[in-house]
């Protein structure tokens, strides 16, 4: 069973995802900033991590230019949940190997569930 961190601010999505990525068969984990989820994520080495970009304490683009610092961490698969369309934060993502960006309120957790089943290997 494949291990996922969401890190997302607001606590009642990031519940929401976590009990439909469980009802699919993964375990998720949840934080709600950058610098909680990176503890989660040096402890418990998810396979694939779902980030959101706008948190308090350390946002996603922090968070990701932090976990891209550590050689285990280089290549891991993030796929980015936001609300943000700023060409220049997106450009900036792709330049941290993100493996896919979703638009939040245009996808729905069945295209979440998708881009994990492309992003992590068989």
């Amino acid at each position: 069973m494949a291990k996922l961190l969401v890190v997302d601010d607001d606590g009642d999505f990031c519940e929401a995802l976590k009990r439909y990525l469980g009802a699919i068969g993964y375990s998720a984990l949840c934080e709600l900033d950058g610098r909680s989820a990176l503890k989660t994520l040096i402890r418990e080495d998810p396979d694939l991590i779902l980030l959101d970009l706008k948190m308090p304490i350390m946002d996603g683009v922090a968070f990701l230019r932090v976990v891209r610092s550590y050689v285990r961490f280089k290549s891991h698969p993030v796929i980015v949940l936001t609300g943000i369309a700023d060409e220049a934060i997106l450009t900036e993502l792709e330049s941290y190997g993100v493996t896919a960006i979703l638009q939040k309120g245009n996808f729905e957790f069945a295209d979440v569930r998708r881009t994990i089943e492309k992003a992590l290997p068989n």
